[in-house]
């Protein structure tokens, strides 16, 4: 997670961890090292893990979730 979206979170009252687990940072060091190490891509080993569900891997790789505004 980046920190803009922690700190967008933060003001809105919101975890910023989509599954509501702590330690997100962590946990997303450990899937980047890995997935860099293997050549597989993140979101594959983050399914794997079953760290989010299907709908939540959705929500946060839309367009608007990953720019932070509207899409049109």
């Amino acid at each position: 997670m980046t920190w803009r979206r922690e700190a967008r979170a933060a003001r809105h009252g919101r975890n910023p961890c989509p599954s509501g687990q702590g330690g997100s940072q962590e946990t997303a060091s450990t899937i980047a090292l890995e997935a860099h190490r293997t050549g597989r891509p993140a979101l594959e080993l983050v399914r794997e893990r079953r760290l989010l569900t299907d709908e939540q891997l959705g929500a946060l790789t839309t367009p608007q979730a990953l720019t932070g505004g509207p899409v049109g």
